[in-house]
């Protein structure tokens, strides 16, 4: 076992059976918390998180008493109150304004979404739903200015992560990588069968190396050991999906973000192997087309650096193609070129 097992050395080591179901997963940008963001280049941001299930009716964000009565937001009740919901960016400020006061709160309400299975599985998409605005449009998410949420779920972390574990689990998967490669549904089925060992999974897209390194730091101060895990392998695979899935869940990630996370990501991986190995840190690689633990994790990323796709044109020519497939509508074309 790898993944919350003894810490492997950083040559190339065996390969190792994976999960064999890796469907999308999202992005996340700069200044943001939820994967369609705007990605700024100079200073992209981490926590992307990735996909997870439309929520059911009844589903999304539960809430604690005592608040006020909750009605519906799209299908979802949050702890948020009633009087500031909307779907503007001003109602959002105040709601994310609510979300700080409160915010043990809103942890709470994170930690009892199914999706986070129990709060173990940090994912900045499903975090952002608790923003009833964010969640009754999914669609406007990307053009919105969400950071407060992104500073909220760093402390979140950081609470998580001080706490003891109930079943004495001490490592800390940080998984990265771009939108649409799986790391949402690889993060569920790492905890499902490594739960004993895995204290909480990051679900993140890598992007900006400060933050990577300094959640990294984070775990370390608090005792646990460090599984640095890099998602990819699958550009073309990954890229398409972020529009078949934006087919139901109405999110976007504009061709510009995914591209600069398809750069960034893989090259602040091979950075972090560069840097910030250490005692209780280790380095590894979910090829996501094979559905495997890459044998060489470097070589893996260092690959998905190199491919011929791997720029802006090759990164727009594949999603213009996806959604000539996918028969998107015209405003949800429109927003992928944004």
């Amino acid at each position: 076992m790898k993944i919350g097992g003894k810490r492997p050395s950083q040559e190339p080591g065996r390969a190792a059976e994976g999960p064999t179901e890796v469907p999308s997963s999202s992005q996340r940008a700069a200044h943001a918390m939820s994967a369609p963001f705007k990605l700024q280049a100079e200073s992209p941001d981490l926590l992307e998180s990735s996909d997870f299930p439309p929520p059911e009716q009844g589903k999304g964000v539960l809430t604690n008493e005592p608040h006020e009565e909750l009605i519906p937001s799209g299908d979802s009740l949050s702890p948020i109150p009633v009087s500031i919901r909307s779907t503007s960016q001003s109602r959002a400020n105040e709601e994310m304004a609510w979300a700080r006061e409160n915010r043990q709160t809103v942890f709470d309400a994170y930690a009892e979404l199914d999706e986070s299975m129990g709060g173990k599985i940090l994912n900045g998409d499903l975090f952002v739903t608790l923003l009833p605005s964010a969640y009754a449009r999914p669609c406007d998410v990307h053009t919105l200015d969400l950071a407060d949420m992104n500073y909220l779920a760093i402390d979140y972390y950081d609470q998580h992560v001080s706490k003891p574990d109930p079943k004495g689990a001490g490592t800390v998967v940080l998984q990265v990588g771009p939108a649409g490669v799986g790391k949402s549904t690889l993060a569920r089925e790492l905890v499902t069968k490594y739960g004993d060992s895995i204290h909480t999974v990051l679900d993140s897209n890598g992007a900006n190396f400060d933050t990577l390194q300094d959640v990294l730091n984070t775990a370390l101060r608090h005792g646990r050991t460090v599984d640095v895990l890099y998602v990819g392998g699958d550009i073309e695979g990954a890229t398409a999906r972020t529009v078949s899935r934006c087919v139901v869940d109405k999110r976007v990630v504009p061709a510009s973000v995914q591209a600069d996370l398809h750069r960034f990501t893989p090259a602040n991986f091979i950075r972090a192997i560069e840097h910030l190995q250490q005692e209780g840190v280790a380095f590894l690689a979910y090829d996501a087309r094979r559905r495997c633990f890459a044998d060489d994790p470097v070589l893996l990323a260092q690959s998905d650096l190199n491919h011929f796709l791997n720029n802006p044109a090759g990164i727009a020519s594949i999603i213009k193609e996806s959604i000539r497939v996918q028969e998107l509508d015209h405003g949800a074309a429109d927003a992928f070129n944004s």
